[in-house]
C-alpha cells in the first residue's frame, strides 16, 4: 500500500514566477519529497527511478505531457491532453461555457473560406480563434476579417501543420477571471488572475463561482481526478472558460496548501484500491 508520505513532486521550477516556493513548501510541511526536474533527464535517460512512490510533476505543459506519456511514474502528471480538448470538453456543458456559439474546424478549411465561417458565426470584423488541443501550438488570438489567415495564425512558425483542429467563436468583453483547482469533481483551491500580464490577483474567488464549479465538477469526465477550470464574468453572469491540465498549469495564487492535501488525499484513496 503506498501513502501521501510516499509522494513526491518533481517541480519545474523555472516555469512559474514564484519559483515554485509555494508549492515546494507546503509539501515539505506535509512531509513529502521534492525534486527539481531538469531537462536533461530526456537525453541521458536519467530520470529518477522513485520505484514504489507516488509521483506527481508540476511544470510546463509540454513536459507534463511528456511525462504522462513516457515515463513510468505514477500517476507521473495529470495530463491527459487529450480529454482536455476543447471537442472533447465543450458537448459535457454546452449550457455553462463562455463561447455558447462556436465551431470546430481546422486551418486549412478556415483559410480556405474564412469569409463563411464569419457569416456563420455571426461575426462581422473579427473571430476569436484557437487550437482544440490542450497544448496550445499558437495562442487563441482574434482574426479580423480580411487579414490572412495563414499570417495572422502563424502558421509556419509554431506549427506546420495545415490540417490542425481549431475552434471558433465570436469575440467576447471578458471582465474578470479564475482558476480553481478541482480534485476529484470539488473545487479545493482558487485564485483570481489577469489573463494579460499571466498573473494572480488577491481579490478572492467569488461564492457564485464556487458554486457553479462545484455542479459542473459533476458534469465534467476528463480521465484526471485533478485539474484546473476557469471562470469568466461577462454580463453579469459567470461562465466557464476552459479546462486545463493541472500538472502544467499556472497555480497562481491558489492555496498551495489545500491543493497538496487535497492530491494526497486523492492519491491516497486510490493507491488503497
Amino acid at each position: 500500500m503506498t501513502s501521501a508520505q510516499n509522494l513526491t513532486w518533481v517541480l519545474e521550477t523555472e516555469v512559474f514566477a514564484d519559483r515554485h516556493e509555494g508549492l515546494r513548501a507546503a509539501a515539505g510541511a506535509a512531509g513529502q519529497d521534492v525534486i527539481a526536474w531538469d531537462d536533461i533527464w530526456w537525453s541521458t535517460g536519467a530520470w529518477p527511478k522513485l520505484s514504489g512512490q507516488l509521483v506527481v510533476f508540476h511544470g510546463s505543459l509540454g513536459n507534463a505531457d511528456r511525462v504522462r506519456r513516457s515515463l513510468p511514474w505514477q500517476p507521473g502528471a495529470f495530463c491527459n491532453t487529450e480529454a482536455f480538448r476543447c471537442s472533447r470538453w465543450h458537448p459535457q456543458l454546452p449550457d455553462g461555457l463562455l463561447n455558447r456559439r462556436h465551431a470546430f474546424t481546422t486551418v486549412r478549411q478556415f483559410c480556405d473560406d474564412p469569409e463563411r465561417h464569419f457569416e456563420a458565426l455571426a461575426c462581422a470584423d473579427a473571430v476569436f480563434v484557437r487550437p482544440d488541443s490542450a497544448l496550445k501550438p499558437f495562442s487563441g488570438r482574434l482574426v479580423k476579417r480580411g487579414e490572412v489567415p495563414l499570417k495572422a495564425l502563424d502558421h509556419g512558425f509554431y506549427y506546420d501543420d495545415l490540417d490542425l483542429p481549431i475552434v471558433l467563436a465570436p469575440p467576447q468583453a471578458i471582465e474578470r477571471e479564475w482558476r480553481l483547482v478541482v480534485v476529484a469533481g470539488v473545487p479545493v483551491a482558487g485564485s483570481a488572475y489577469d489573463a494579460e500580464d499571466r498573473s494572480g490577483r488577491d481579490t478572492g474567488v467569488p461564492s457564485e463561482v464556487c458554486l457553479l464549479a462545484k455542479e459542473m465538477g459533476k458534469r465534467i469526465e476528463v480521465g484526471d481526478p485533478v485539474y484546473v477550470m476557469d471562470f469568466c464574468l461577462i454580463d453579469d453572469e459567470f461562465r466557464v472558460l476552459e479546462l486545463n491540465p493541472f500538472s502544467g498549469a499556472d497555480l497562481y495564487l491558489c492555496d498551495r496548501q489545500l491543493i497538496v492535501g487535497a492530491v494526497s488525499e486523492i492519491l491516497s484513496q486510490n493507491s488503497e484500491r
